[in-house]
């Protein structure tokens, strides 16, 4: 079956409330993209990314903030696992 349309949503202080996500299933890519919260740290923006229609599974969905100085590192990320029926 599978449900949808589905959107993620959270809250987020990164630079410039510029962050990326990346929807996988089974360690293989479903959906990503960039997205935008409401406002950049030092305030707590809020954001929210379309994920559309899934197939039943189980998914994990992968947020995370580039490093501000541009390194190969990460300001931030976070990670939910959730599981359509």
């Amino acid at each position: 079956m599978g449900a949808g349309p589905l959107t993620a949503t959270g809250q987020a202080c990164v630079f410039e409330g510029a962050f990326a996500w990346t929807l996988t299933k089974a360690g293989a890519t479903v959906r990503s993209g960039h997205a935008q919260a409401t406002s950049g740290c030092p305030e707590r923006g809020t954001w929210s990314v379309p994920l559309g229609r899934l197939a039943a599974g189980t998914y994990q969905l992968r947020v995370y903030a580039g490093s501000m100085e541009g390194s190969a590192g990460l300001q931030g990320e976070a990670r939910t696992t959730f599981t359509v029926r």
